[in-house]
């Protein structure tokens, strides 16, 4: 049987019992027969304590959305929520990256409210995502990590960060360098690879360029538009001597085929990597086996090289006998060089023949004066003869 009270009978008559001899001896002045111990603290306080959503934003301004994902894990994990604390931390990563990548793709100008509109949006998820779990923390009685961990966190984080992406850069950079020797260098950009540096390298070797005295050059390769340019760092002024310019359009003709062919960019360069001059390189074969080359520079186009090699064929010079020609044009005028034999430029009557022959060309490259240009089967300059 049940009294009002909702207690069964025999319960409820023990507890009113109990009060009345309670209250007989505090009436009576006697100590009473049994003491009542303070109530003790609940069970269900949590043994541990979670970082506040303000916390988060701190981590997360200290050390990128990395960071702020590594605390809002620690909450999930410290409540027992591990898969919720896996992906919070991945979610935190992947963000992280995000931001990187589209903070150095906006203006500068743009930067610092892209940077506030994430810690707005950080707090907003915080709260959608750990709001409740950090309410019924406090209702428990649970009781909240310091946000000076919460700022270290931040700062360690930060702090790997930069670490590994020093160690990327590193290795990158290590990467996109081809040690020659024990002092020249080949720097790659773009497209190179470092079978493209150790080629080119290999080729500056063997025609003396490098001579293991430090001398470094820039090879880059853009497979997109079809480029190809070495950059060499050379004495103050000497891009502007036609001696210098000659022999660097030398030097590309012999170093194209070890990185992929022609047309080739020359690009002579101080020594604070400011490019100077623009030599560019081409060539052009006629004759059915084509063994008959123009190789045309500077300012000259593969236009103008068919031009001249046409007009070289109808003369009778080009034959299909393995016959080099250079084409260069550009703000000292035209030259056209023949590669002859040995000690044809000191033979007159030779020299006056050729001279007829660029007289008999000269509308296929504009017009006179040309420079007529003698060099030998290696294509070194002899000698020099203006036809007007």
């Amino acid at each position: 049987m049940e009294n009002s009270s909702g207690f069964p009978g025999p319960v409820g008559s023990h507890f009113q019992g109990a009060a009345f001899s309670a209250g007989a001896a505090s009436a009576s002045g006697s100590a009473p027969t049994t003491a009542t111990s303070p109530p003790s603290p609940s069970d269900n306080t949590p043994n541990y304590k979670l970082f506040d959503v303000t916390s988060i934003v701190l981590a997360t301004f200290l050390g990128t959305l990395m960071a702020g994902g590594l605390v809002m894990a620690i909450n999930f994990r410290r409540a027992g929520q591990t898969a919720e604390a896996i992906i919070a931390f991945l979610v935190g990563v992947a963000l992280s990256g995000l931001a990187i990548l589209v903070g150095y793709a906006i203006p500068n100008a743009l930067r610092l409210a892209f940077a506030g509109l994430v810690l707005f949006g950080v707090r907003k998820l915080a709260q959608a995502t750990q709001g409740d779990l950090l309410y019924a923390h406090g209702e428990r009685g649970g009781k909240l990590v310091s946000r000076w961990a919460a700022a270290a966190i931040g700062l360690l984080v930060l702090a790997l960060t930069l670490a590994v992406a020093s160690g990327v850069l590193y290795a990158q950079a290590a990467a996109r360098h081809v040690a020659i020797g024990t002092k020249d260098e080949i720097q790659i950009s773009g497209d190179s690879t470092r079978a493209d540096g150790m080629a080119l390298g290999e080729t500056l070797k063997k025609i003396g360029y490098f001579q293991d005295r430090g001398a470094r050059v820039l090879l880059e390769k853009d497979d997109s538009f079809h480029l190809r340019a070495v950059t060499f760092f050379i004495q103050d002024g000497s891009w502007n001597e036609p001696a210098t310019i000659f022999r660097f359009e030398e030097v590309g003709r012999n170093v194209a085929p070890s990185i992929g062919g022609y047309p080739l960019e020359v690009r002579l360069a101080d020594k604070n990597n400011n490019t100077q001059k623009y030599l560019n390189i081409g060539r052009k074969t006629f004759g059915g086996w084509d063994k008959d080359d123009i190789y045309y520079l500077g300012d000259a186009t593969e236009v103008d090289a068919s031009n001249l090699g046409s007009a070289l064929q109808d003369a009778g010079y080009f034959s299909d006998q393995g016959v080099t020609v250079l084409l260069a044009e550009g703000p000292d005028g035209t030259a056209i060089s023949f590669a002859v034999a040995e000690g044809t430029w000191d033979q007159p009557q030779k020299i006056e023949g050729y001279k007829t022959l660029v007289k008999r060309c000269a509308p296929a490259v504009g017009r006179l004066p040309i420079k007529l240009r003698f060099v030998d089967r290696n294509l070194q300059l002899k000698k020099e003869v203006p036809v007007s």
